[in-house]
């Protein structure tokens, strides 16, 4: 059974993850891209998941499900989250402002799932 992707205030800082874990749509799918950890490493890393439960995250990400749900926060190092307090400093050289548009990544990678 494919897990949903929830938000809550209590885990991750209420960003949109995978339920049952402590595993953000972000985290997936930077992983997956800018991390360049294959499909089929990730999923023995992560032995719980399932392809489903991936391709649910990414397709959350791509299609900007957490600007629909109004989710309790964006995802850290995403675009979307305007919050001043945090900078994803590691994926600086990547973007400009040191945030991703995390979405297109997901775009990209759901193309490829």
């Amino acid at each position: 059974m494919t897990r949903r992707i929830v938000n809550t205030k209590d885990t991750c800082a209420g960003e949109p993850r995978i339920e049952g874990t402590r595993l953000t749509c972000s985290d997936v799918v930077l992983t997956l891209t800018v991390g360049q950890m294959p499909l089929e490493e990730y999923l023995e890393v992560y032995d719980y998941l399932s392809r489903d439960d991936i391709e649910t995250s990414v397709s959350y990400c791509a299609t900007k499900m957490c600007m629909l749900e109004n989710v309790i926060a964006f995802c850290h190092g995403c675009s979307l989250n305007t919050s001043s307090d945090y900078v994803a400093v590691e994926f600086e050289s990547l973007e400009d402002e040191g945030k991703l548009d995390v979405w297109r990544h997901a775009n990209d990678l759901l193309r490829k799932l």
